[in-house]
């Protein structure tokens, strides 16, 4: 067998820097800390929040990602990014999360009663209905489920199909 060169330094270079301490994610982790923590406050922008006015500090990595893609924006003729679009202030990054995680909670008590259905059920129409169902509410992972169910069932003795 002959191989290529190239691909068998790749393979040492990948093997020699595998365990690289400037590769891991600890080093990698608080290199990210210290860039954040070192961010300096260049300028405030309005919070993105609605009908929220309060003026978020805005560090100087946010002005230069906002100047990088309003330029592709303007090449591409695409309306361009707003400073009042980006940043939101901590009441209402606050507020954002409280209506996510209620909105999760009030979609996963919408759906626990139809997984519970789904495993009880030995009826196979019934569980192609509670399948559809599951998907049109936007299970996060249908197919894992049902996997789960068939490798259930067939330890159980009681058949692997549904």
């Amino acid at each position: 067998m002959v191989e290529d060169p190239e691909i068998v330094a790749d393979l040492a270079l990948r093997s020699a820097t595998e365990r690289d301490p400037t590769r891991t994610s600890d080093a990698n982790y608080e290199r990210a800390v210290k860039e954040l923590l070192d961010d300096p406050v260049v300028t405030r922008w309005p919070c993105r929040g609605r009908g929220c006015n309060e003026l978020v500090d805005a560090p100087r990595s946010a002005v230069e990602s906002m100047d990088v893609f309003n330029r592709q924006l303007e090449r591409r003729r695409q309306p361009l990014i707003r400073t009042s679009e980006v940043l939101y202030c901590q009441r209402c990054k606050a507020r954002l999360q409280q209506e996510a995680d209620a909105a999760r909670r009030a979609k996963d008590e919408r759906l626990a009663p139809v997984v519970k259905l789904l495993i009880q059920s030995s009826q196979p129409e019934r569980e192609h209905a509670l399948i559809r169902q599951l998907r049109e509410w936007k299970h996060p992972d249908v197919d894992g489920l049902v996997q789960a169910l068939v490798a259930r069932r067939s330890r159980s003795g009681g058949g692997g199909s549904i």
